[in-house]
């Protein structure tokens, strides 16, 4: 990775995407106010994340007699992180491009070692999804959902980009591409060899 900087404190460059670690008490010193989700000694919470978890109770137990939760806002909550940790990552606040802020968040240093460990490990990173990540050991993760809108990066309507992103995400058809086109290739110089053998062959 290139242009990667590594530095103490609370203080974080208003450009470039950023990764920061820390505890809920040394993460109140950095700006959150803007956010939707807060990692701090007091945390806020996306509504988002208990309309998600209570649907999914309701999905598992097959209980009908409830409608969809569909609340917007936010909860406050005074209380530490326990055994898990959390990843989010927001829209950089500052940054003139469309540059992301991490913040990876457990209740002490030594904890957060631990899960970050856990987290970079091949069981837990083939996991991960959305903007909020929650973990507390190495075999799966607490809960994993998007809280903020998404949003795309690019021309929405550009048929070329939609093109690259689909074969990027689909490596096997570079490979079939390539075979069917090499055979295309090989079975046009093969009939023209043909044609040219049986030209010469009919000149003598």
């Amino acid at each position: 990775m290139l242009n990667v900087q590594i530095a103490m404190g609370s203080e974080v460059t208003k450009e470039g995407s950023i990764i920061v670690l820390g505890t809920p008490e040394t993460l109140s010193q950095l700006e959150q106010s803007e956010f939707s989700t807060a990692m701090e000694a007091t945390k806020r919470w996306s509504y988002r994340l208990q309309n998600n978890l209570y649907n999914h109770i309701r999905t598992v137990t097959g209980d009908e007699s409830f409608k969809e939760m569909r609340t917007n806002g936010q909860t406050v909550q005074k209380n530490d992180l326990g055994e898990q940790a959390i990843l989010t990552a927001q829209a950089h606040p500052t940054s003139s491009q469309t540059d992301t802020l991490f913040i990876v968040a457990a209740q002490t240093p030594e904890l957060l070692q631990t899960r970050v460990t856990e987290l970079v490990s091949l069981s837990m990173w083939g996991q991960m999804a959305g903007d909020f990540f929650a973990w507390k050991d190495a075999l799966s993760p607490s809960l994993v959902m998007q809280v903020n809108d998404k949003y795309e990066v690019g021309e929405a309507d550009d048929n070329w980009l939609h093109l690259r992103l689909w074969l990027s995400n689909n490596p096997w058809y570079w490979l079939i591409g390539f075979v069917v086109t090499v055979f295309v290739v090989s079975l046009f110089i093969y009939l023209l060899l043909k044609r040219r053998n049986k030209q010469v062959q009919d000149s003598w």
